[in-house]
């Protein structure tokens, strides 16, 4: 009887031990086919950005676009301030229009040197020779050299005035410019466009709505023989100075030598007063028919 529980007893630590031994081989079996089943994600892991790194992509997307539009916008330099604006890179020529009337040429004001005087003085204004219209300096002169500092006649008052003081005061819808020939032949392109720009800058800090044209430098006669030494060529070259100007700030540009030279691009006899340089009455008369057919609409 004892023999035979002690064989019992045999049997079932043989049967445990192969069934532990069964368990343990399936573990090992399972752990082989799927080593990292109980912690392998279901699907591969995603990062999501969050609203800040998402905003600053898009942010800096917006910024080059918004630079490479204003590149292809503007090609020249923009100056702000008490310094001209600059809106294009290119001379906004007045072409050819219809005529535009008296009641244009009354809108304007004009800033003239002493090719240009008489319209103040000649009375062929609407007004006579009491008009409102025209700022000159008492002598007539102005030169390139002072074109921002110099005093000019308020016409109303006949007082003298800075450039920049007659803009504050008079506030003018377009201003005319018609200088460049007084003291020209002794400034070279840099000191000339040096003392334009300086003109043109005040003119617009003083009076910021206000349209600005430039005009050309009128020719002088063929047998010219001034002491200010001045012929074709250099006032040609000028031309191309205020067109340079006007190029850089997006100003306008009338090129009212077409009115009164001739073929040869000198001043015609019949439209110039005794000296050869300034304009009689039917050259003043020639250019104000010219301007209100080259209008600013």
């Amino acid at each position: 009887m004892f023999k035979k529980l002690l064989n019992l007893k045999k049997f079932i630590w043989i049967a445990a031990s192969a069934v532990c031994l069964l368990a343990l081989f399936i573990g090992f079996l399972f752990a082989a086919i799927a080593p990292y089943g109980a912690n392998k994600p279901k699907s591969k892991p995603t990062v999501t950005l969050g609203s800040a790194a998402v905003s600053e992509k898009k942010d800096k997307k917006a910024d080059k676009q918004t630079d490479d539009a204003a590149s292809e916008e503007y090609s020249g330099e923009v100056i702000t301030g008490e310094t001209v604006q600059v809106n294009a890179g290119s001379v906004k020529l007045l072409e050819e229009t219809a005529d535009a009337g008296q009641e244009y040429i009354d809108s304007l004001t004009f800033l003239c040197d002493s090719c240009m005087i008489g319209l103040r003085d000649y009375g062929l204004l609407t007004g006579g020779s009491a008009n409102k219209q025209v700022l000159g300096t008492s002598s007539g002169s102005l030169m390139v050299n002072s074109l921002s500092t110099a005093l000019v006649v308020n016409p109303s008052d006949k007082s003298e005035l800075t450039v920049s003081q007659a803009m504050m005061v008079l506030k003018p819808e377009i201003l005319v410019i018609m200088v460049g020939s007084d003291g020209l032949s002794s400034a070279d392109e840099t000191q000339f466009k040096t003392s334009y720009k300086a003109m043109l800058s005040t003119v617009q800090a003083a009076s910021k709505d206000t349209k600005i044209v430039c005009c050309s430098v009128l020719p002088v006669i063929a047998d010219y023989s001034g002491i200010d030494g001045l012929n074709v060529t250099i006032t040609s070259e000028a031309c191309e100075w205020i067109k340079d100007i006007c190029g850089e700030l997006g100003l306008y540009y009338c090129d009212t030598r077409q009115a009164v030279k001739n073929d040869s691009g000198i001043l015609s006899n019949q439209f110039a007063g005794s000296n050869g340089k300034t304009m009689n009455t039917q050259g003043i008369e020639q250019i104000l028919q010219y301007l209100r057919t080259h209008a600013l609409t």
